[in-house]
């Protein structure tokens, strides 16, 4: 069926369209083509051998990505997406482009328990851990339900979602070298750098869904992104880290 979600962003204004064989119960794609709220991920899962398609259409970015549940604990995305006004503008292919970058990513996330058993579902995730690393960020969310109506989640972020109120790393218990993010800002396309996976500081994020109707969600969710690299090459503004999607 095709889903249309009304999204409001800090960084935009935009409109998402997912092709999906769910149905309008939960869960929902994010504008990232993960479970998730509105750009922030969930522990949520598909069913399993599940195929999805999204688009998301925003002033500053456009993506698309193809959803598939891998395994029964296994989610993975493709996503190519085209970011406007993104390249310095000393850039020697900004002519060719005009500031434009298209960018290829991949994500994967692990289901790690069920709310049966532990109270909540609970998923470990990697964004864009294979490609250029713009969007690059490691994650740990909970998502409770309550009824068939609300769900809420609650998680730790690093890399991109590691920006707002962010404070030293849990993890620097374990390693040191866990302590400070390592490795280039951006990367070439195809490359891993599993060394700065779950290191740097962190942030915490949270979200909520509320079905308030037969055929009517409303989503709401506090995201740690910054935007920085969007703020300083566009015209974009972040005004408050609320998204809001309905």
């Amino acid at each position: 069926m095709l889903r249309q979600k009304i999204l409001f962003i800090p960084a935009a204004v935009g409109l998402t369209l997912v092709w999906t064989g769910v149905s309008a119960e939960r869960p929902t794609i994010n504008d990232f083509g993960m479970p998730g709220v509105v750009e922030l991920p969930s522990a949520d899962r598909l069913p399993d051998g599940e195929l999805s398609f999204s688009s998301s259409i925003a002033l500053s970015s456009s993506r698309n990505a193809v959803t598939f549940q891998i395994f029964p604990r296994v989610t993975g995305a493709f996503r190519y997406t085209i970011l406007r006004d993104f390249q310095p503008r000393d850039n020697p292919l900004d002519s060719l482009f005009k500031g434009q970058v298209f960018d290829r990513s991949f994500d994967v996330q692990f289901a790690l328990a069920d709310q049966q058993r532990v109270g909540a579902d609970v998923a470990l995730g990697l964004r864009d851990f294979l490609g250029t690393g713009i969007f690059s960020a490691e994650y740990l969310v909970a998502t409770r339900s309550i009824d068939d109506t609300v769900a809420l989640s609650f998680g730790i972020g690093w890399g991109r979602l590691a920006g707002r109120n962010s404070f030293d790393n849990p993890l620097g218990l374990l390693s040191d070298s866990l302590e400070t993010r390592s490795g280039r800002e951006f990367r070439q396309g195809g490359g891993v750098e599993a060394a700065q996976w779950f290191s740097g500081d962190a942030s915490l994020f949270a979200g909520v869904d509320w079905k308030v109707g037969e055929r009517t969600r409303i989503q709401l969710e506090y995201s740690p992104d910054l935007y920085e690299r969007e703020l300083e090459l566009s015209e974009i503004d972040n005004t408050t880290p609320i998204n809001a999607a309905v």
